[in-house]
């Protein structure tokens, strides 16, 4: 029986080690085994230098060296995995060396989002149904840049080719108009164009900036996360108001 693989990619400055306390506060099922990463920062990911992969990192090489760890059975080596990224990944829910694999799914914020866009066109050619949970996706490319040739938007603004993802969940934060000029300019935000056959949503939440903390759009991520089978939920009730709970979750995320 094959494995659910959950990649999920760091933010701009982040690591594997922060994103993946977030995400196992969550119970994961015994099938799913779960890959985090650095930001783009990290040489690794990015394939800059860590000063020049803050601004304009080259998301196709995490995505590439990804596509190399799979063989043509679709299996996925996370020995090689390992060799290939080192200490730039966490790998949780492993018991053996490789293993194939039934789905993919794909999440990250900021930067680690569009990473999603990149991976999703990168493993398409595997057949395997691919799943994707972008958060707030910022190329980091200004207004005037972002349509040239080799930006991440370019490369990223259109997944219509990708026939194996079959659902994509765009969350985009909608910011105070004028929070500072660094800001506006650098954390615009981008939706991809899908195919008539992904199941897309695009949906809008209010933020003040960038990095503020959303408890919606953490209750977005949680019904990914459910809906993708990843994850086991506990549904209760409360003084009328339907709450949903993880076993595991400190906190109660409302519905």
């Amino acid at each position: 029986m094959g494995k659910k693989i959950l990649f999920v990619f760091s933010g701009t400055g982040d690591k594997a080690k922060d994103v993946k306390w977030s995400y196992d506060q969550q119970t994961f099922k015994d099938d799913v085994v779960r890959v985090y990463f650095n930001g783009c920062q990290d040489f690794s990911i990015g394939g800059k230098t860590p000063g020049v992969g803050y601004l304009s990192p080259n998301l196709d090489v995490v995505s590439s060296k990804l596509r190399d760890c799979f063989n043509i059975k679709g299996e996925l080596s996370f020995s090689k995995l390992k060799r290939k990224f080192g200490n730039s990944i966490i790998i949780e829910g492993v018991n053996s060396d490789d293993a194939p694999v039934d789905s993919i799914n794909l999440a990250g914020f900021s930067r680690g989002a569009v990473t999603t866009f990149a991976a999703a066109r990168h493993l398409d050619d595997l057949n395997i149904p691919i799943a994707l949970f972008a958060e707030d996706p910022v190329p980091g490319n200004s207004k005037q840049n972002a349509k040239k040739k080799g930006t991440e938007f370019y490369k990223n603004h259109d997944l219509r080719d990708c026939k194996n993802l079959h659902q994509a969940d765009v969350i985009l934060g909608v910011y105070k108009k004028n929070v500072d000029p660094l800001h506006n300019k650098f954390y615009r935000q981008m939706a991809p164009l899908f195919s008539e056959q992904c199941n897309a949503s695009i949906s809008t939440l209010p933020k003040t900036y960038h990095l503020k903390f959303s408890l919606k759009s953490l209750n977005h991520k949680v019904d990914y996360l459910e809906k993708s089978g990843l994850i086991d939920v506990i549904w209760v009730r409360m003084s009328g108001t339907k709450l949903r709970k993880n076993k595991s979750y400190s906190s109660i995320i409302y519905s």
